[in-house]
């Protein structure tokens, strides 16, 4: 099996889950889905779940208790050999109680970015994040506590406490920035020994980065001799070409978006993008990761092209109506206003020996 086929293979197999295990409770197909040996590298933190098969089944089954119409909608997907990550949105309504808070009737959604390893059809392993702060405060579970502010060095107390409501977001955007940079790093140290086209624009030996001020790097290196994308966690020492980024979630819109070019310009126009090295190496990286990505492309035209594009016509290539006047040797001596703009014309003067005058 090829390493598209095990990709493919893998993608459908997270989505099953998702789909069918987590958004319809078919704990059948968690049977079948899952490997006896599976390990959960990210349990979360206060639910007592241990991190092996029973201790997802029992984390699926007591979500599915406090949220009844659990589900979720896969934004995309991303496969690098056996391993697929995630980004989707949870939805559900609080009918049960979670986490000792009692139900609250209300309608709730979150964010997640999670990876699976699949194996021979089979979840062998999970590493994920989800925005439980902002699940939490969507049913009143977690609040800021004004006395933790006003205790504080801060003056601002509005300040302070806008801080604390944006921790989930920037938390999440932070844990969404490095599994992106991850995989984007992953697919393309494999399409540079997979796909032609990729292999094609390695031509050059040098080093790009992507990092943020709150943090995250992750570096690329190419080397344009053999033709291979390799990559790492961290900044470069040194960096060559660099593009740096105020914060994890202006990155994340930025890689993300169709419009990134416009984007990045603004950023640097406005001083908040900073760009080290080569402009060139920006797009061209980027365009790179489109090629794994289909996030900017302009959409082909949606019927046949017209006739005369496809085949050519002598009869109407429009030749007849272009005016062609008569070459001449040298210029009418009565035509003034020709005359002086062939004195400002330097470079003619200088090549057939004219004496050079001021203009």
């Amino acid at each position: 099996m090829n390493q598209r086929s095990v990709s493919d293979e893998a993608k459908a197999v997270v989505s099953r889950n998702t789909e069918e295990v987590q958004g319809k409770g078919r704990f059948e197909v968690f049977e079948e889905l899952f490997a006896d040996d599976f390990v959960d590298h990210t349990t979360q933190p206060g639910t007592g779940m241990t991190p092996d098969k029973a201790g997802v089944r029992k984390l699926y089954t007591y979500i599915r208790e406090a949220f009844p119409d659990f589900h979720a909608e896969i934004h995309w997907q991303l496969a690098d050999g056996d391993r697929v990550t995630t980004y989707k949105t949870y939805y559900g309504t609080h009918d049960g109680t979670f986490l000792g808070i009692a139900p609250t009737h209300r309608k709730i959604h979150f964010e997640s970015v999670d990876v699976m390893r699949v194996r021979d059809g089979k979840i062998t392993d999970h590493w994920g994040v989800g925005n439980l702060l902002s699940l939490m405060q969507q049913i009143g579970g977690w609040t800021p506590s004004t006395e933790a502010v006003i205790s504080g060095e801060c003056g601002d107390l509005n300040e302070a406490q806008s801080s604390i409501r944006g921790f989930p977001m920037r938390l999440f955007n932070n844990t969404l920035l490095r599994l992106l940079l991850f995989t984007l790093g992953q697919c393309l140290a494999l399409a540079s020994r997979i796909i032609p086209s990729v292999r094609s624009q390695v031509t050059r030996t040098l080093t790009f980065e992507i990092s943020t001020d709150d943090g995250v790097a992750r570096q690329w290196h190419f080397n344009g001799q053999r033709r291979r994308i390799t990559t790492g966690a961290g900044r470069s020492r040194p960096s060559t070409n660099a593009l740096r980024f105020p914060s994890s979630g202006a990155a994340v819109r930025v890689l993300l978006s169709p419009h990134w070019a416009r984007l990045i310009a603004d950023g640097i126009q406005h001083g908040t993008t900073r760009i080290e090295g080569a402009l060139f190496a920006v797009y061209w990286f980027f365009g790179l990761t489109r090629k794994l990505i289909a996030i900017g492309r302009e959409n082909g035209p949606r019927g046949p092209l017209p006739n005369p594009y496809l085949r050519h016509d002598p009869r109407s290539n429009g030749s007849e109506q272009i005016i062609i006047e008569p070459a001449i040797e040298r210029l009418d001596p009565k035509w003034t206003n020709a005359w002086e703009q062939r004195a400002k014309l330097l470079g003619v003067r200088a090549t057939t020996g004219e004496p050079m005058q001021k203009v």
